[in-house]
């Protein structure tokens, strides 16, 4: 097997694997009830930020802080 060919053979599996992507992100935005064009980079960034302030919630609560008790 020639280098050209490992490379044409790495880009196909390349290839493959992107599409797969693209059809599990396609599932994801269904599932979310997101816009085809949705960007993953706006999509993932609003559910981390989601997880982030919730962890920090519940952290709170379960410590016994408030809202109020912050804005203090």
């Amino acid at each position: 097997m020639t280098l050209i060919d490992k490379y044409n053979t790495d880009l196909s599996a390349l290839t493959k694997l992107c599409e797969e992507m693209k059809k599990l992100y396609s599932t994801i935005l269904v599932k979310f009830g997101e816009a085809a064009d949705q960007d993953s980079q706006e999509l993932f960034g609003l559910i981390s930020h989601f997880v982030h302030d919730f962890r920090r919630t519940h952290a709170d609560l379960r410590s016994g802080v408030t809202a109020v008790d912050q804005s203090s």
